[in-house]
């Protein structure tokens, strides 16, 4: 029966329109209602029930492009499951000659190698998808391409052809379906068919097999195009697109529909500085804007700027299945059994359900312990003869023991698919068994979605046959991981919640989304329309050729959408970006540049001068914006002590050293596989202090000092780290090892010019007290040595510094200024001088660094050339911070710091206003 097709007005939103003309029709349940998506699907419906107000109780079906196959086709078998399909292509695979098998990739692995055929066979299993969608399957590609004189792949689609053959007699002789071979097969036997009526709503993207199948069907069709019936000889019989006329048609887009920005996150500022304007005019309730993301990497950003001005919004991809609780933990305990490696058990501790799980077993557990043991002794394994185990950290290796055991149970060795069914199954029912899980919980169905579709491929797995199993050789852990990730990657999670938010976006979801407010951010080129994929088989040229999705549709496509987007919306505004969240520079939209040529010159110079600067405002549901940064309250008592080194926090940014040293705020030391700069540091502090207590101290002989630094350092490796620490810690000892040597010559020099070492000073503890406005403060400070001349009496003081960068210690201390003078940035060492006041005569001093850096040029003492009266100036600055920190002055802040100290969420100094912000805050108060 021929297609009827109805046009919908374009002034309105295409999914409104087409709920009104279904309104009008009679919608038995047999009724097939066909969308592009899901998400337009469970809309078209709402909108269906608020228009029958109640006289809908038996609502049609409705199914989206990607599955209306399985209900055209009659006497569809049982479709087998994606991982025995994948293991049968494997074996496929394996049948082929190896010197064939070259044309594909020059390693052929071996049999057992079951994770090296799946990642050889992906691209194959793509190309079958791809040619699926039309129909298609590779001998067809092979008999169209002897007409094509550019191609140049026959042997390797030779290749492709025969292993897709012997795929196809394989599932045969098993009796297994593939749903693109049942489609195909379908087709040819006529097996098409459907009772009821059907209408196709806004199928632009209608796939050729699609086309093909509906072409059998002998009920109704109405194909419901968003378009006025002018544009009738733009589309095809099911409401695709004429990919000629659509991607070269000319689209002029209102320049004030277009806003150019800089970065990110000033394409939510845009928006939201638009909407308040809009808002002011008028209240918008939620359900009437929607936020388009086009790069779907920007969503939970603009879900989290949005929230944090007062807009509730919802991204609706941010729950994937592969990020969900359950399939993360599986990952977890998979790269623990398959490494044994500390740094992998670290991260299965920090699973909540993992943390849970053990809590039950060992109430004891601290599950930060291990963080601190890793960071302590960097430890490849752990084990009874681990450095520091027993009986500091004897838990650990308590549970080390208990997920091996786990692990061992459930996990050890190879078998069939369907044994890793059970084997999987009975793991997460013995770590999930004491979750009381109830299925309305919003809370409870973070959990309950996830392990609901990994029980579904499980109880698939089970159902697989004997035959199946012995396609390939057993399957390990790490394969029958891999096998479940793959067959749930694309398993969409709803959102949570049923509160009414702004629902955030991807672009090929906007044109059936019904809001009739509508920003869309990322408008660039390689988002609207999508960059070009390349496939190893299929390139664009040869997409085109075949009539599968290429370059050319994908402009059509969006070009025909953004047309349809414009015209239905009250509001819309295109938001592109100059550059991405990497920082790098982005091209404008090809549809912003499709404009007739007299508007063309003017949208590039209008697209790359200089973006206006938008800040992010409070929209009126948020009375303070949570990126405030509220004043400090001064402390109950006056601080009447400090650190020498706090006064460095001070001067950078009173806030922080408010946060820090009043607060008493620290950043947490994250685990990294390698000794961190303080771990160096403190081992090189180890081995000096032991140095200068001993009787080495008086040693002028540099080969004699550096064997003795050598001993010292394995000494203290060994007791911290052990005989078997991570690889990196093996390096980092012997890179130290060599700046000893180097160092051991300086100090033998330095020992023979006549400086001599006070051994009670070595790492000594200062206390004094500094009059400032007639009161007494106390500078304390730890020095790590003081060196005496035995002719001069001359005082030599040092600070280590065993960071990689060689920092001469004026360059640390201080900065010159755009008028040439020096500013004091650090006091550290000035103030050195003053806890060791009893030690100086006759104000013979040196300051200085020894440096142990990665220069071996610059190891050695380094010291300042500081004058008397420059060195009195960084008192006076110590002096006058005492008094700001006395009376409480710990604001406003200073721009963020160039070190981390792991403040900067506190300090907001990722958030692109936050001098803005700070400026409110600074006139109007607040509490911290």
């Amino acid at each position: 029966m021929p297609t009827q097709r109805f046009y919908l007005d374009w002034q309105q939103s295409a999914l409104t329109e087409a709920a009104s003309w279904l309104r009008d029709q009679d919608l038995p349940a047999d009724h097939l209602i066909v969308l592009p998506g899901s998400r337009a699907g469970r809309r078209l419906l709402e909108l269906l029930l608020e228009k029958a107000d109640g006289s809908l109780v038996d609502p049609p079906t409705i199914t989206t492009i990607g599955s209306i196959a399985e209900k055209l086709i009659t006497d569809l078998p049982a479709i087998t499951c994606p991982s025995a399909l994948q293991l049968t292509l494997i074996h496929a695979a394996q049948q082929i000659d190896p010197e064939q098998l070259k044309q594909l990739t020059p390693n052929i692995p071996d049999h057992s190698q079951t994770l090296a055929w799946m990642s050889l066979i992906q691209p194959i299993e793509r190309l079958l998808n791809m040619l699926g969608s039309a129909g298609l399957i590779p001998g067809d590609v092979m008999q169209q391409s002897t007409d094509w004189p550019d191609f140049a792949q026959h042997q390797r689609w030779e290749v492709v052809t025969q292993i897709h053959q012997q795929y196809v007699q394989l599932l045969e002789q098993l009796n297994l379906h593939d749903l693109n071979l049942e489609r195909i097969k379908a087709l040819e036997e006529n097996r098409i068919a459907y009772t009821g009526p059907i209408t196709l709503i806004g199928t632009v993207d209608i796939n050729q097999l699609t086309c093909q199948m509906l072409d059998q069907v002998t009920s109704p069709i109405t194909a419901l195009i968003h378009a006025p019936q002018s544009q009738a000889n733009h589309f095809g019989d099911y409401g695709q697109l004429d990919t000629q006329h659509w991607h070269q048609a000319p689209l002029d887009i209102p320049q004030d529909m277009c806003i150019v920005t800089h970065q990110p996150a000033d394409q939510v500022a845009a928006m939201l500085s638009d909407l308040q304007s809009l808002s002011a005019a008028k209240i918008i309730s939620n359900d009437q804007l929607t936020i388009g993301v086009a790069d779907e990497q920007l969503g939970p950003m603009v879900e989290q700027l949005t929230e944090k001005s007062g807009l509730k919004s919802r991204w609706h991809q941010q729950r994937e299945i592969m990020f969900s609780r359950p399939v993360t933990l599986l990952a977890a305990i998979t790269q623990y059994a398959r490494s044994n490696q500390t740094v992998d058990l670290a991260s299965l501790l920090r699973h909540p359900d993992m943390q849970q799980f053990l809590y039950q077993q060992l109430p004891e557990l601290d599950h930060t312990e291990l963080d601190v043991y890793m960071i302590e002794h960097l430890q490849n394994q752990i084990t009874q003869s681990s450095p520091g185990i027993e009986p500091k950290h004897g838990m650990l290796l308590e549970v080390s023991n208990h997920i091996k055991e786990l692990i061992k149970t459930h996990l050890s060795g190879k078998t069939h698919l369907s044994h890793w069914a059970q084997r999987f199954s009975d793991l997460l029912s013995e770590i999930y068994a004491s979750h009381q899980l109830k299925p309305h919980n919003p809370e409870d169905a973070i959990l309950i979605e996830p392990l609901t579709h990994i029980a579904r491929v499980l109880r698939e797995w089970f159902s697989v046959s004997p035959a199946v199993d012995q396609l390939v050789e057993n399957l390990d852990l790490q394969q029958a991981a891999e096998l479940l990730r793959a067959e749930i990657a694309n398993t969409p999670l709803p959102s949570p919640g049923t509160e009414s938010v702004v629902e955030i976006l991807g672009w090929l979801e906007l044109h059936l989304d019904d809001a009739p407010h509508l920003y869309v951010l990322n408008f660039n080129e390689g988002f609207v329309p999508g960059d070009v994929k390349i496939d190893p088989f299929l390139p664009d040229s040869i997409c085109e050729k075949l009539g599968l999705t290429c370059d050319k549709s994908r402009l059509a496509r969006d070009r025909y959408m953004l047309e349809a987007i414009m015209r239905s919306r009250k509001h819309l505004r295109l938001i592109a970006g100059k550059m991405n969240l990497r920082n790098e520079p982005m091209l404008p939209s090809r549809l912003m540049l499709q404009c007739s040529d007299a508007r063309l010159a003017q949208t590039v110079i209008d697209y790359f001068q200089s973006p206006p600067r938008f800040d992010a405002p409070l929209l009126p549901s948020k009375a303070q914006s949570d990126f405030l940064l509220h004043r400090p309250i001064p402390p109950e008592k006056p601080i009447n002590q400090l650190p020498v080194t706090a006064f460095k926090d001070y001067i950078q940014c009173p806030y922080r050293f408010y946060l820090k040293h009043v607060r008493k705020l620290r950043g947490h030391e994250e685990y990294v596989p390698e000794l961190s700069t303080m771990a160096i540091g403190n081992l090189a502090h180890h081995i000096f202090e032991t140095f200068g207590k001993s009787d080495w101290i008086d040693c002028t002989d540099d080969k004699a000092l550096e064997q003795y630094f050598s001993e010292l350092l394995d000494k203290f490796c060994n007791q911290h780290y052990g005989k078997n620490p991570l690889p990196a810690v093996v390096i980092q000892r012997e890179q130290l090892r060599l700046r000893l040597g180097v160092f051991a010559q300086k100090q033998a020099r330095m020992r023979s010019e006549g400086w001599k070492i006070i051994t009670p000073q070595i790492e000594s503890a200062h206390k004094v007290q500094l009059m400032v406005n007639d009161e007494p403060f106390t500078l304390v400070g730890r020095i790590d040595r003081m060196d005496r001349h035995e002719m001069t009496g001359e005082l030599r003081i040092m600070d280590y510094k065993t960071s990689e960068s060689s920092i001469d210690p004026d360059s640390k201390h201080r900065r010159k200024e755009t008028d040439q003078s020096m500013a004091w940035v650090d006091l550290q060492l000035p103030l050195y001088r003053v806890l060791a006041a009893s030690e100086i005569y006759d104000n013979k001093v040196q300051l200085g660094y020894c440096q142990l850096g990665k220069d071996l040029k610059k190891i050695g003492f380094d010291h300042a050339d500081w004058s008397l009266d420059e060195l009195d100036d960084a008192l006076g600055i110590a002096r006058q911070i005492i008094r700001d920190v006395r009376n409480g002055v710990f604001w406003p802040p200073s721009d963020p710091p160039a070190y981390d100290d792991g403040l900067g969420g506190i300090c907001q100094d990722a958030y692109p206003y936050r001098r803005l912000e700070t400026l409110t805050a600074a006139s109007a108060g607040g509490d911290a």
